[in-house]
């Protein structure tokens, strides 16, 4: 059976969301702001970020002491066609900042956020991009 439009938008969605969660856990910004198109924008907490250039420039401004894990669930991939999709999934980040860089397991107290992001992605036919993502005020906070 051949793999249809819509089964390639849920990879690539997914794909999409899962790597970005990867690369901003692992430092490598190059590889994040790769993901967004030349003028991708990035919504989070109400500041938006755009283009590509931008984006890897707050990337690395972001504390290095800061440890973080963005855990992706509930991803739903609709309005699917051969160009487009729109991915929306609820994300959950696990945080650590003493105020600098430790070695080994950081102390695990519990989720620091929960938020809904969504994202509209695009395709030129070759590669799937992020067009626009964003990351709303978090639903749960470990601090509210």
């Amino acid at each position: 059976m051949a793999k249809s439009y819509e089964d390639e938008a849920i990879a690539a969605g997914t794909k999409l969301l899962t790597e970005f969660c990867v690369r901003l856990d692992d430092g490598e910004f190059d590889s994040l702001s790769a993901l967004f198109s030349e003028q991708g924008e990035f919504t989070r907490w109400g500041e938006t970020i755009v283009g590509r250039a931008a984006i890897l420039d707050s990337m690395h401004n972001r504390a290095r002491s800061r440890r973080t894990e963005h855990i992706l669930g509930n991803v739903l991939v609709e309005r699917a066609d051969v160009k487009q999709a729109t991915v929306r999934a609820v994300m959950t980040v696990y945080r650590h900042d003493p105020g600098h860089v430790i070695e080994g397991p950081a102390p695990l107290v519990g989720p620091a956020t929960i938020a809904r992001c969504r994202a509209e992605i695009r395709s030129d036919g070759e590669r799937w991009e992020i067009a626009h993502l964003n990351v709303d005020p978090p639903r749960f906070a470990a601090d509210a």
